[in-house]
C-alpha cells in the first residue's frame, strides 16, 4: 500500500468500524441470554461471512461505476426505476428504525452519565444527545472519520477494562448454555450489529476507489466488529447472567460497582455516537443524490424523522433492532445481491452465474419470514 494512501485507509477503516460497532452491540447480551453464549457464537459464525459477502458485492458495483451513487441509485441502474422507489422506501424505513434505536439508547446512556449529579428524564436526555450530535453530523464524513479514529482507540481500551472486570467476576453457568429455541431472537440483532452497507460508497471515496483497499477495509472491519461484539457479550453475560438488561450496561453496573456507572455510560456513548452521526451523513447524502432533495431538506428529514417516531410511542429498543435487522436490512441485502449479479453478468457475460448470491438471497428471505412470524405470533 503506497505511503500516501495509508492515512486515507485508516480513516476509512475507522469510519466503517464506527458505523458497524454501534447500538446493536448493546442488545447482544440480552438476546444472548435467550440463546446461550454458544448459540450467539454459532449465529455470528453464520452471519459474519454473509455480511462480508454482501458488502463485497456492493463494493464491486461501487468501484465499477463511474458516477457516485447510493444503494437506491445502483438499484435504478440495474433493476429499473420501480425497484429504485422500493429501495428508497426500504432505506428510509431502515434508517428511521436504526437511528430511532440510537436515539433511545443514547438517551439512556446520557441519563446514566449525569445521574450522580442531576436526574434527567429519558426524553430530556434523548433530546440533549440529539443536540450534542448535531454539529458533528453537519461536518461531513471526513471530519467524523477523524473523530472515529480516536474514539475507536478509547472504545477498545474501555472494552478491555470491561472484559477484565467480567473475568474477575466470572460465573461459568451464565455462559455455558446453548438454547436453540432462542437462536431466532439473535438473528435480527446480529445482522443489525454488523450492518454498515450504506457506508460503503463513503469508504470507497475515502480510499479513492482502490479495490484492494476497500476489500481490506470490509474484511477487517466486519471481523473486528464480530470479535468486539462477542467479547463484550461474554463480559456482560458472565457478570449479569439472567439479570442482563436490554441496554446491557445497567445490569452490568448493578452486578459490579455503582461507581462504574459514569464510565459505563461514556463507553456506551462512544460506541453509538460515531455510528449515529455517520448514519445521518450517509442517509442525508442518499436523499440528496438519489431522491434529488435539497441538502437542507435532506438533513431536516434525516434528523427529525426518528424524533417523530419516538414521540408517537415507538420506544422498544430490542424489537426495533430485531425487526429492522431481520426484515428491512435483510430485504436491502437481497436487493444488493440482485444488483451485483446483474452488474457482474453485464461486465463479464462469459463467466458463470455465482450461485452463492442465489443461496444468500434465499437465506435472507427465510430470515425475513421467520422474524415476521415470531414478531406477530
Amino acid at each position: 500500500m503506497p505511503t500516501k494512501t495509508k492515512p486515507a485507509f485508516w480513516l476509512s477503516l475507522a469510519s466503517f468500524v464506527g458505523v458497524t460497532v454501534g447500538a446493536g452491540i448493546f442488545a447482544l447480551p440480552y438476546v444472548g441470554v435467550r440463546s446461550g453464549f454458544l448459540g450467539l457464537v454459532v449465529m455470528f459464525l453464520i452471519l459474519t461471512p454473509v455480511v462480508i459477502v454482501i458488502n463485497l458485492r456492493l463494493a464491486e458495483v461501487v468501484i465499477g461505476t463511474k458516477q457516485r451513487d447510493r444503494v437506491p441509485g445502483y438499484v435504478r441502474r440495474s433493476l429499473g426505476p420501480r425497484w429504485e422507489r422500493f429501495s428508497m422506501g426500504l432505506s428510509f424505513l431502515g434508517f428511521m428504525g436504526s437511528n430511532l434505536a440510537y436515539l433511545i439508547i443514547g438517551g439512556s446512556f446520557l441519563a446514566l452519565l449525569v445521574s450522580p449529579f442531576v436526574e434527567l428524564s429519558h426524553t430530556t436526555a434523548l433530546i440533549v444527545f440529539f443536540l450534542v450530535a448535531l454539529p458533528f453530523a453537519l461536518r461531513g464524513e471526513k471530519g467524523i472519520a477523524r473523530v472515529d479514529l480516536w474514539l475507536l482507540l478509547v472504545f477498545v481500551a474501555i472494552a478491555v477494562v470491561f472484559l477484565l472486570i467480567g473475568l474477575s467476576r466470572f460465573t461459568a453457568s451464565y455462559v455455558n448454555g446453548f438454547r436453540p429455541g432462542g437462536l431466532a431472537a439473535t438473528y435480527g440483532v446480529i445482522l443489525f450489529s454488523l450492518w454498515a452497507l450504506p457506508a460503503i460508497p463513503e469508504v470507497a471515496d475515502l480510499v479513492q476507489r482502490r479495490a484492494g483497499s476497500v476489500r481490506r477495509v470490509i474484511w477487517i472491519s466486519v471481523a473486528l466488529a464480530t470479535v468486539v461484539s462477542l467479547v463484550f457479550a461474554f463480559a456482560v453475560m458472565t457478570v449479569s447472567g439472567p439479570a442482563t438488561t436490554e441496554d446491557a450496561l445497567t445490569g452490568f453496573v448493578a452486578a459490579t460497582f455503582r461507581w462504574l456507572a459514569p464510565f459505563a455510560a461514556i463507553f456506551g456513548l462512544i460506541a453509538i455516537f460515531t455510528s449515529y452521526i455517520t448514519q445521518i451523513i450517509t442517509f442525508a447524502e442518499m436523499l440528496e443524490f438519489d431522491a434529488k432533495l435539497k441538502p437542507a431538506t435532506s438533513y431536516l428529514v434525516t434528523l427529525l424523522g426518528p424524533l417523530l417516531l419516538f414521540a408517537i410511542g415507538l420506544n422498544n429498543f430490542i424489537d426495533i433492532i430485531g425487526v429492522t435487522g431481520a426484515v428491512l436490512l435483510g430485504i436491502e441485502g437481497t436487493l444488493v445481491l440482485m444488483v451485483a449479479e446483474r452488474f457482474h453478468r453485464h461486465r463479464h457475460p462469459t463467466r458463470p452465474f455465482r450461485w452463492t448470491s442465489a443461496l444468500l438471497v434465499v437465506f435472507l428471505l427465510v430470515g425475513v419470514a421467520v422474524e415476521l412470524w415470531t414478531f406477530f405470533d
